[in-house]
């Protein structure tokens, strides 16, 4: 399974087919290499299908969705309906494969990347952004959230922020609606080249330190959002720079990110304040981070934290993975958002209303209502560090697969992002 949907690879989906793989095996949320496979390239589709006989197009996961109905690529429900897969079944939320498409087109693949310069910066690689910008795409059109193509691009890494950061012609350390700047977003994103090529663009060591502890709308620096760690490999389309946890975090901190800083989550009374470190213990970061981000004298060490409960999603607003709660829009098809983001829903979601023209409601989606590790966890997994996991398929639909887009096809769609 690891080798269609965690770690897509055709050729080893091949080999595991042709050597007798059981290719009807289900996880615990009931999703088997076929459902795996509509989120990934045809060419693993196209695999499975060679093996008919051995597969079940109509095999159901535990929130009744068959594999047709996880379908965003029309390639593949293509190749699925040609297979046999009945077009009329119902599951899932919307019901039919004709409600879900209708659904995502709508309600899903809007609300998270808006044009498609900030999709290719954001998982296409190089060659691919310098050939939109070449065909006229905006660098400077900012989306409802106030996100540019640069902000998306530093989510990638060094190359891919270097092209943009050529034409973009506002100022760099221009802010989202949450003041969130691209140094915020590389050090997320665990890209030291990144954020060593940003502050290097700084025309000044005064202004190098101001904006290496510039919060955002809740106090979070970049030091900030880098204790928030990533699964392993969580970005499985193209990236164009590898993530470093620790080596941001030394890096913020060798130059002059301040570790006493205090931060938020939520508004009014309801708010938690953390400080770095305290982040860090949340997400059992490990003791060589814990030290680096503990103050001398401070006592921070003694103090005890539970562990955020490790989950398989990751949030629509931050892109962040998601530990603890996941907050699922009731309106939108797939949907989810962090802890952090959901305490400011009102600034990241509520410009997008149901029919009746009020804002979507969000609850804690089943299977997160649990925040923290029991107890005993917590005290067995305090002296190891985070143990990622790969998620599971589940990513930006909008921008699955853009590097195998005919370049015709992108060039249409540039054009659509223009006319808009």
């Amino acid at each position: 399974m690891d080798a269609v949907g965690y770690v897509p690879d055709a050729e080893i989906t091949r080999i595991l087919a042709e050597g007798g793989a059981n290719l009807q095996d289900a996880n615990k949320s009931g999703w088997t290499p076929l459902h795996f496979a509509m989120r990934e390239e045809a060419e693993i589709l196209k695999i499975l299908l060679e093996f008919r006989k051995d597969i079940d197009l109509e095999k159901r996961d535990n929130r009744g969705e068959t594999p047709l109905l996880w379908g965003d690529s029309m390639q593949c429900i293509t190749l699925l309906v040609r297979a046999g897969a009945d077009i009329n079944t119902t599951g899932g939320k919307y019901g039919t494969a004709l409600a879900t498409a209708c659904a995502n087109l709508n309600l899903d693949l809007s609300h998270t990347i808006y044009n498609a310069l900030s999709a290719a910066s954001l998982s296409a690689g190089v060659s691919i952004v310098n050939y939109l910008l070449h065909s006229g795409a905006s660098p400077d059109r900012v989306d409802p959230l106030g996100r540019l193509p640069i902000h998306f691009a530093a989510i990638n890494g060094v190359e891919n922020f270097k092209a943009l950061a050529l034409v973009h012609s506002g100022g760099l350390m221009v802010t989202d609606c949450a003041g969130k700047n691209v140094l915020h977003w590389a050090a997320q994103y665990e890209h030291v080249e990144t954020i060593e090529f940003i502050l290097d663009s700084l025309g000044s060591r005064e202004e190098r330190e101001h904006y290496i502890n510039k919060p955002d709308i809740d106090g979070w620096t970049p030091l900030c959002w880098a204790t928030r760690p990533l699964y392993e490999h969580f970005i499985h389309y193209k990236v164009s720079e590898s993530l470093a946890y620790d080596g941001t975090i030394k890096y913020l901190l060798e130059h002059g990110a301040d570790r006493h800083v205090e931060f938020n989550i939520g508004t009014g009374p309801e708010a938690e304040t953390f400080t770095p470190v305290e982040m860090a213990k949340r997400y059992n970061a490990g003791e060589e981070i814990i030290n680096l981000l503990t103050s001398d004298n401070s006592g921070e060490e003694d103090k005890d934290f539970r562990i955020y409960k490790q989950g398989r999603g990751f949030c629509d607003i931050c892109l962040n993975s998601i530990f603890g709660y996941l907050y699922k829009c009731n309106s939108c098809l797939d949907f989810d958002a962090c802890k952090k983001c959901y305490g400011r829903i009102n600034l990241y979601h509520d410009h997008i209303k149901a029919e009746d023209g009020e804002p979507h409601q969000f609850e804690i989606r089943n299977g997160y209502e649990k925040e923290f590790e029991d107890p005993l966890a917590d005290r067995e997994g305090s002296q190891g560090s985070i143990s990622y996991l790969r998620p599971i398929g589940h990513v930006v639909d909008e921008i699955d697969g853009l590097d195998a887009v005919d370049l015709d096809d992108l060039e249409i769609m540039s054009e659509a992002t223009l006319e808009d």
